[in-house]
């Protein structure tokens, strides 16, 4: 989920491009230093482990362009329900991943809401088992 997996890209992206960094944080309570804090209250399951979850974000105001970022994409849920909760408090946000599993569709869930998105690998099959699998990638979306 984006709490923990999405955190290592997050901050070489913001260091890189001299941004800020508003990390999130699983569950909903909200650390006394946070001023403007940005709650979604739908619990999301992720795809990769089955837990539920509810996510706490710092520092994000309505004017503000946010890039959420995250580890995988599968079906979407996660992704949607963050950008959903985003775009309902005005704040114009985009998405990036590391690995996009482009055949389970989460990429195009996520942008019918009008949301960009944007992935290092692409996954556009994954077929078989351990000891004949069969994996076609595709280019970076960017």
């Amino acid at each position: 989920g984006i709490a923990n997996c999405g955190i290592p890209l997050a901050t070489a992206v913001s260091q890189e491009m001299g941004l800020p960094l508003a990390p999130s944080r699983k569950g909903n309570a909200i650390p006394g230093s946070w001023r403007k804090p940005l709650i979604v209250n739908e619990s999301v399951a992720s795809f990769t482990t089955g837990t539920a979850s509810q996510f706490v974000f710092n520092s994000v105001d309505s004017s503000d362009h946010v890039l959420l970022i995250d580890d995988y994409c599968a079906f979407g849920i996660t992704g949607r329900a963050l950008a959903k909760a985003f775009l309902e408090k005005g704040v114009n946000v985009s998405f990036a991943f590391y690995v996009a599993k482009t055949f389970q569709g989460g990429i195009k869930e996520i942008e019918k809401l009008g949301v960009p998105t944007f992935y290092v690998v692409g996954i556009k099959e994954f077929s078989g088992d351990q000891s004949a699998a069969k994996i076609i990638l595709e280019p970076p979306h960017f």
